[in-house]
């Protein structure tokens, strides 16, 4: 029941369709995260999906860096 601050890394929702992908999306799409950085396993349906739900999305990968300040 801690919050949780960033998702970074796979998903694995490249497989993913209806409910389940409605329900991922929803819960990442979440304000109280901060830092949505999701790779390729997501699947390009997810990352258009994410993208278009969340001003914090951010396609992650290899080499990418975030610098977070508490």
């Amino acid at each position: 029941k801690k919050p949780v601050c960033a998702v970074l890394g796979g998903t694995h929702l490249v497989e993913a369709t209806g409910s389940r992908l409605e329900e991922s999306i929803s819960y990442l799409s979440d304000e109280n995260i901060e830092v949505l950085g999701v790779s390729h396993c997501t699947g390009s349906e997810g990352m258009k999906r994410l993208e278009q739900s969340s001003s914090k999305f951010f396609h992650n990968s290899t080499g990418s860096m975030i610098y977070m300040e508490y």
